[in-house]
């Protein structure tokens, strides 16, 4: 009886040892089970972000190709947008040159059309052409020509020829006013003076006397103020130019 107790307590000790070594290696297998679930989440979560990544590069790549085209494009557009500048500033030049060439047609056209004027006024004036110069008086009802000393115009009817013929007609008044004004004589004769003519063609006596003004104009075209004709009033009595009784028998000196 002892001796198999004695075997008893020496088999226990070996059970116990084992069963310890397969308690250590079922939680070892444990361990290692979880590793195994820890790596194959881990290589779960890498397959993601690796599809992710993979996603990504193809994305970056699309736009690096989209980036690049619209680097060609830009480049295409900069050279179409380069030759179209070119050709507005041709044309920009071209527009220059024909407004030029419009503008000395234009110039010609106006000056043709001022000849034509001129002629079309010889044409229907009888006679030659005159540069009509006249002494009037204004403020006399119905515009009374005092003394007319026109004579024939061998120019041109157009504007130059106007400024002409109103030059002409103030120097003929300045060289009047210097010969007498109008006790110059008159180109009538018979020891008529310029008054005695102007006298005679405003029709009345004038003892207060009255101004008078110059006008001017060549082919019958309208007339241009030239300013003070005679300088001095003048006076008439029993058709013939007197003294003036009046305050003031002489204009002042035009500025």
């Amino acid at each position: 009886m002892s001796f198999g107790r004695r075997r008893f307590y020496v088999v226990r000790p070996i059970l116990f040892k084992e069963l310890f070594e397969l308690r250590s290696q079922l939680r070892a297998m444990e361990l290692i089970k979880e590793k195994i679930i820890k790596t194959d989440q881990l290589i779960g979560r890498y397959s993601q972000l690796s599809a992710r990544h993979r996603e990504q590069t193809r994305r970056l790549e699309e736009s690096s190709q989209l980036v690049a085209q619209l680097h060609r494009d830009c480049n295409k557009h900069e050279a179409e947008l380069g030759t179209q500048l070119r050709e507005l500033n041709e044309l920009r030049q071209e527009v220059a040159v024909k407004t030029q060439q419009l503008d000395t047609l234009m110039s010609e056209m106006t000056e043709c059309r001022a000849q034509q004027q001129g002629a079309e006024a010889a044409m229907t004036t009888e006679g030659p052409n005159e540069c009509a110069c006249e002494i009037v008086a204004p403020e006399v009802e119905d515009y009374v020509v005092l003394y007319s000393f026109s004579s024939i115009w061998e120019e041109s009817c157009d504007n130059t020829g106007e400024e002409l013929c109103r030059k002409q007609c103030r120097d003929d008044s300045n060289a009047l006013e210097e010969n007498g004004g109008w006790m110059a004589p008159a180109s009538e004769g018979d020891d008529m003076t310029i008054g005695d003519v102007a006298c005679e063609n405003l029709g009345r006596d004038e003892t207060l006397g009255i101004e008078s003004q110059l006008y001017s104009s060549v082919c019958d075209l309208p007339y241009h103020e030239e300013g003070h004709g005679i300088r001095d009033l003048l006076c008439c009595e029993d058709g013939l130019q007197v003294e003036c009784l009046g305050p003031i028998t002489t204009l002042p000196p035009m500025l």
